[in-house]
C-alpha cells in the first residue's frame, strides 16, 4: 500500500496516515512549536542572566529540538507498516517521548524563577 492509497488526516497537506501514534507525535511537534512562540517574547524582553546566558535560552533550544524530534519521528514512523506503527511497543515509546514535555515544563518553571535547571540546583546544594 502506498502513501497515496492510505487514509489521510484531516490536514490534507500533510502526507501522514491517520493513526494514534502519528497524531500524538504531530501534536507534540506542533505543541513544542507553539511553545517556542510563547517563549520568544520573554527571551527578547527579559534581561536576566544565569551562568552567563539568558534564562530563556535553554527552554527555547529544547522547544526547537523537541519539535524537530517529534516531527522527524512522525515522518520516519510512516515508513513502518501500519501494524507495527499502531502496535503497543511504538505506542509506549511515543507516550514516553511525550512525557519529556513534562520535564520541559518543569525546566521552564525553574527558568522563570531563575533557579537554574536541575543540574545547577544539585551543584549548588552539594557545595559546602
Amino acid at each position: 500500500m502506498s502513501i497515496l492509497d492510505s487514509k489521510r488526516t484531516h490536514l490534507t497537506w500533510l502526507p501522514f496516515e491517520d493513526d494514534a501514534t502519528t497524531r500524538i507525535l504531530l501534536a507534540g511537534a506542533f505543541f513544542m512549536a507553539a511553545y517556542f512562540v510563547v517563549l520568544l517574547p520573554p527571551f527578547l524582553v527579559d534581561p536576566r542572566m544565569l551562568e552567563g546566558a539568558n534564562v530563556w535560552l535553554k527552554p527555547i533550544k529544547f522547544s526547537i529540538s523537541l519539535s524537530l524530534h517529534f516531527l522527524t519521528v512522525a515522518i520516519l514512523a510512516q515508513l513502518l507498516p501500519r501494524a507495527i506503527r499502531t502496535g503497543p511497543s511504538l505506542a509506549i515509546a511515543t507516550y514516553l517521548a511525550i512525557a519529556s514535555l513534562v520535564l520541559e515544563a518543569g525546566m521552564s518553571v525553574c527558568k522563570l524563577r531563575a533557579d537554574g535547571d536541575r543540574i545547577s540546583i544539585l551543584k549548588r546544594s552539594l557545595k559546602p
